[in-house]
């Protein structure tokens, strides 16, 4: 077991991931064993699908598919100046799809309380009030938690101005009709602005957001490439301790989880902690990778042109990609798929060299900068209750 359990709260703000003993299943991510994952693709795309024509002239960016400015840490590509330190991944047996719930709500959607989640597996179990809410829809509730499976549940809700968004870890609601319970790390990171630089968000582990690195419909399916930095969960037996708890994460991660010390996070690499810029070398390709699936060779474009930032601890012996829930079955994710994944992560290198100066390692970046957003003209920052 990579991570300690935590059945009863939030260790300072931080509810942890766990795999309970005796289990095999996991307890993040979307398949009890990596193994049932169909080869097939879905008829038909869930969701919005990420497609320039969903672009206007006035703005020829679609916010919520591709989100934030364009010098955020999603949207900058990796530059000509990136130091390159080996990673040092060792294969992992299972390569896996974090899903996150990302939603429009509308403003039909009644107002409903946030309350803070009760512990890891009883969800629902406090009513630890917030004083916020936040539209959503009735009849909507997140994956349960079973006895084999706890999944971090992570979502992005963007209210009906069209640019607040809800940042949201470890979701539950027991009453379809009834307040969310959740987790987030403060309240200045719960709200946000989809218009803004993205940063920060809900992911426990490094408080990085998931919006951001999460693929969209369309974007492993058709025919545009991945325009964004990934969003990446690896093993604490990568991860780096450094003996304090600064040195357990870096910029743009603002933590490590709350049960991170040298018995948790027991990796060697001094590059490799929380908030790390992961990317493939300058000149991989597909082909000289061994790499010959069509999601493989969309994976190796991007990990090598935009890279990924390590997010959260996967929980066990895995590799997660975030992944919105509404892309899962547009693209194949099969053993094919799976080896392609596992073959990439072994060949990964830190940008040592990443930061707020130089995002991306700085220089030229190796695509250009996505169009700029225009926000709409007046915001209402909603839903304060009393």
């Amino acid at each position: 077991m990579t991570a300690a359990a935590s059945d009863t709260g939030p260790d300072a703000g931080v509810i942890s991931k766990s795999v309970t003993p005796g289990v095999t299943a996991p307890s993040v991510g979307t398949a009890p064993s990596g193994d049932d994952v169909s080869d097939e693709v879905g008829t038909e795309a869930a969701g919005d699908v990420v497609d320039p024509s969903d672009a206007t002239p006035e703005n020829p960016r679609d916010a919520w598919l591709r989100p934030f400015e364009s010098t955020s840490i999603w949207n900058v590509a990796i530059g000509s100046g990136a130091d390159y330190v080996p990673a040092g991944f060792t294969s992992t047996p299972r390569q896996l799809l974090e899903e996150s719930t990302l939603m429009k709500t509308s403003a039909e959607d009644p107002l409903r309380e946030i309350l803070r989640v009760g512990s890891w597996r009883e969800r629902c179990a406090s009513t630890e009030r917030s004083g916020l809410d936040m539209h959503l829809p009735d009849g909507w509730v997140p994956p349960p938690v079973t006895e084999n499976e706890t999944p971090n549940n992570p979502g992005v809700f963007l209210q009906p101005d069209g640019r607040t968004i809800y940042n949201l870890n470890v979701l539950a609601r027991c009453d379809e009709a009834g307040p969310l319970h959740a987790q987030w790390l403060d309240d200045e990171i719960l709200i946000s602005d989809i218009y803004g630089d993205g940063r920060l968000g809900a992911h426990g582990g490094s408080g990085l957001n998931q919006l951001g690195g999460a693929i969209r419909p369309g974007e492993l399916s058709g025919e545009s490439p991945i325009s964004h930095a990934l969003d990446l969960l690896v093993s604490a037996e990568h991860l780096y301790w450094g003996g304090t708890k600064e040195s357990s994460y870096r910029w743009p991660a603002v933590t490590s989880d709350g049960y991170a010390s040298a018995s948790t996070y027991r990796g060697a690499n001094p590059n490799v902690v929380m908030g790390s810029l992961v990317a493939l070398p300058p000149d991989a390709t597909a082909e000289s990778l061994g790499v010959d699936t069509d999601v493989g060779h969309r994976l190796v474009e991007a990990f090598r042109d935009y890279g990924a930032y390590i997010t959260d601890d996967s929980g066990w012996d895995a590799t997660y990609l975030g992944v919105d829930a509404e892309a899962v079955g547009t693209f194949p994710w099969g053993d094919d798929e799976r080896a392609d994944m596992a073959t990439i992560v072994v060949e990964l290198q830190v940008i040592a060299n990443n930061g707020p100066a130089t995002v991306g390692g700085g220089g030229t970046p190796r695509q250009p900068p996505l169009p700029a957003l225009i926000p709409p003209a007046e915001t209402t920052v909603n839903n304060q209750s009393e």
